[in-house]
């Protein structure tokens, strides 16, 4: 800009170079599969920059000075990335605009993309708090504004313009933990869920009673499974048990710690019998498959997610983990991989088979992975984790007035086909092989909630009336 004569406002300068650009015309290309909405529409802008989604300066806007000074190339790359991951246009937008004031904010203090670190992003954020910058409007929700810069900063990593680790990488695992994992991948073959939760419990464990197995005594690693259990319910004490006798039994194998340390872990008493299984009635069923609306995306997509669970008895990770493979429309079967990667085969009902085909066909957005089920906004990926079930299966319930529990809503409707297949006198060897169970005596607490059959054959208590 040294052509420019002394004293120019920079807002004339911004309406020249508006004026020397040429104009960006914008076409909506509404998904395949998807009905054009405004805001489920993907906005390619044609003449360059090219990806560049609704992010026509105002007047006053910095951005045209961002390309000008060499960042352009940074902001199309992003917003081709936003465009590929079909982000709806008003969040692209929003993820843009937010890359654009960044550049602006390290170009008014004098810092180079290159020399961006990790902390810079804490800094940009605080500075959203107080920003006063010409040309870009402080957010009412500051906090908002970190999910952008999330997305900013992986673009930049993955670009190489950024070299820092990422804030969610984990903690760098220890040498014996990680000879640990190797082992149990080998010899046990555990799948890394369950790798996953061995490693946060033996973190705390190591951390505790240190790395060197020499020092591991019975009356350390008693104190270690007691505290435990005091400031933890019984399943988290439960896993950190089992977690750590697996961790001996690799020590053992070794040859690093003496045999006897393992018959030192205490077990942690709890009855497997002493509760009900937490079930709903059929009308109650009935209700959460009709709270989702099956002429929208997520209320096709939830509704069947609830008959999955329903009727079938899935659990929340084998809808997680159902790929298209898995489904035989031909000989109207469907696969599961349950527990311990087993296999089984079983029936698809005509209902559950409808629903599936509905959402696939006209609502399942497209998407780059093999997964039936997507979440219904962009970035269109698989659920990676069982929660988000539960989660759905939670928000139906509160919707139709039912009380949920916090965790493993969906397991609920699991317990709520076999108490109702007892009710209708199917046997339990029947209910197992539905519900794939490997052992009967998993079954046999669904027998305590028939309490009509139980009143039968219940014995009165002595010197008590009966009822």
């Amino acid at each position: 800009m040294s052509w420019l004569p002394c004293g120019y406002k920079w807002r004339k300068v911004a309406k020249l170079f508006r004026k020397a650009k040429p104009k960006l015309t914008i076409e909506v290309q509404p998904s395949p599969k998807v009905p054009l909405r405004p805001h489920n529409s993907t906005c390619k802008v044609k003449s360059p920059p090219s990806h560049i989604i609704m992010m026509l300066p105002r007047r006053g806007t910095s951005c045209w000075f961002a390309i000008s000074d060499g960042h352009g190339y940074l902001l199309e790359g992003f917003a081709k990335e936003l465009s590929e991951s079909r982000y709806q246009w008003v969040a692209a937008r929003k993820h843009i605009r937010a890359a654009e004031h960044f550049l602006h904010w390290i170009a008014h203090r004098k810092l180079s993309i290159t020399s961006v670190e990790k902390r810079c992003a804490q800094q940009f954020l605080d500075h959203l708090k107080r920003c006063c910058c010409r040309g870009h409007h402080p957010p009412l929700k500051p906090h908002r504004q970190k999910y952008s810069v999330d997305l900013w900063f992986a673009y930049l990593r993955r670009g190489g313009i950024v070299t820092t680790p990422s804030p969610a990488e984990p903690a760098t695992e220890t040498p014996l933990l990680a000879t640990f994992c190797d082992w149990m991948r080998q010899q046990r073959g555990v799948s890394d869920t369950t790798l996953s939760i061995y490693r946060f419990e033996l973190r705390a464990f190591l951390m505790e009673l240190g790395e060197d197995p020499r020092m591991y005594d019975a009356r350390n690693l008693r104190q270690f499974v007691l505290h435990k259990s005091r400031h933890s319910g019984w399943a988290s004490t439960r896993k950190s048990i089992c977690a750590i006798r697996m961790f001996l039994r690799f020590l053992i194998a070794q040859g690093r710690c003496p045999a006897s340390l393992y018959a030192s872990i205490p077990s942690f008493a709890h009855w497997r019998l002493s509760a009900l299984p937490r079930y709903l009635q059929p009308d109650q069923v009935e209700k959460i498959i009709a709270s989702a609306d099956p002429k929208t995306p997520i209320g096709s997509r939830n509704r069947a997610i609830f008959l999955l669970l329903a009727r079938l008895g899935f659990r929340a990770g084998d809808v997680v983990r159902l790929r298209f493979s898995d489904l035989d429309w031909k000989e109207g079967m469907i696969r599961v991989s349950g527990k311990g990667r087993r296999e089984t085969v079983l029936p698809l009902s005509q209902e559950v088979g409808d629903a599936l085909a509905a959402y696939i066909k006209d609502h399942r957005p497209p998407a780059e992975t093999d997964a039936v089920f997507v979440r219904a906004s962009a970035p269109y990926r698989a659920f990676t984790e069982s929660t988000a079930i539960s989660i759905m299966v939670a928000r139906a319930m509160r919707r139709v007035g039912l009380s949920c529990p916090k965790p493993g809503a969906a397991h609920v409707l699991r317990h709520s086909v076999a108490s109702s297949m007892l009710r209708g006198g199917v046997s339990l060897q029947e209910i197992a092989a539905v519900l794939r169970h490997r052992s009967l005596l998993t079954t046999e607490i669904y027998a305590k909630v028939d309490v009509v059959t139980l009143r039968q054959i219940a014995q009165p208590w002595p010197e008590v009336k009966t009822c």
